[in-house]
């Protein structure tokens, strides 16, 4: 995720595993590609707390873009987000 330059916009607080997806903001970006890369349901939600350097109305446009580029590389996970 560093490799975006928005990335810079924000410091990653904390991630972890979990079974239930909890309070997620985010939602995908690429929703309208109809795809699984794996098989099979996720039974884990990898979460990720952001928290933005500067208020903008387009922070969580943002980390929904982030997540759903992390989503890619970690199709076993449902990926996550929120801003803290």
């Amino acid at each position: 995720m560093r490799s975006f330059r928005c990335m810079g916009d924000f410091t990653l607080q904390d991630i972890h595993l979990r079974k239930n997806t909890g309070q997620a903001e985010t939602y995908s970006t690429d929703a309208f590609i109809d795809y699984e890369f794996r098989t099979g349901s996720r039974e884990y939600t990898l979460a990720l707390d952001f928290q933005a350097k500067q208020e903008d109305y387009r922070n969580l446009d943002v980390i929904s873009f982030l997540v759903t580029n992390l989503q890619h590389y970690f199709p076993e996970y449902e990926c996550a987000g929120r801003l803290v």
